[in-house]
């Protein structure tokens, strides 16, 4: 027998980060002014975060030291890993990093 399941509820949640993310996306030069990030460092965050780059803007706005690149060649900032700690449940560097490199994975399967 066939037991009927109640519709989902989640199905027609907005995916966090996604509202406004199209209008961010054509701030991109105005946002990297503005941080004195670059455009490149602003679409990569905007691509993980989406509209929640406003607290990783934020964070490094109050600590700059938070906007500080990991390595030259590398997208990863300090502030990445303080919020993927604190709103992510990251629990290591491994994890940040890979979460980083599946979202960027996925987002060049898209382009």
């Amino acid at each position: 027998m066939r037991e009927l399941v109640e519709e989902s509820l989640t199905q027609k949640l907005p995916i966090v980060g996604a509202d406004g993310y199209a209008a961010l996306v054509q701030q991109v030069p105005t946002i990297a002014r503005e941080s004195g990030l670059s455009p490149e460092s602003v679409t990569h965050l905007l691509n993980r975060y989406g509209s929640l780059i406003s607290d990783i803007l934020d964070a490094i706005a109050k600590d700059s030291s938070l906007g500080e690149k990991l390595s030259s060649n590398c997208l990863i900032y300090v502030q990445k890993f303080r919020y993927a700690a604190s709103h992510e449940g990251a629990r290591s560097i491994e994890e940040v990093v890979a979460v980083g490199q599946e979202s960027h994975l996925k987002h060049m399967r898209m382009v």
